[in-house]
């Protein structure tokens, strides 16, 4: 059962299974540390306003797509899962 969704104005550290929405922008919603696979995380932009005030998905030593970059979040109300695949690809979006 998934909870609802976690809102956060602050940096904060998600939990597997977390929605987080964030409430503010230039804050970092950082991923979860040694993720396993199948494990998700979704973030979403609560306040419609991310391609003007972005804010940051930090990958916490994994990858993102495949890619060993923080994800920028710059799409008005976007909600995204990421699900873990695995240490080339990470975190799938």
């Amino acid at each position: 059962t998934e909870a609802g969704p976690i809102l956060k104005g602050v940096s904060y550290t998600a939990a597997v299974g977390e929605f987080v929405t964030a409430t503010a922008g230039s804050i970092t919603i950082t991923l979860p540390a040694s993720p396993i696979a199948g494990d998700t995380v979704t973030v979403k932009d609560g306040t419609g306003a991310a391609a003007t005030t972005t804010f940051t998905v930090a990958r916490n030593g994994s990858n993102i797509a495949s890619s060993a970059t923080d994800l920028v979040f710059d799409k008005n109300f976007a909600e995204i899962t990421m699900t873990y695949i695995d240490g080339t690809i990470g975190w799938s979006v």
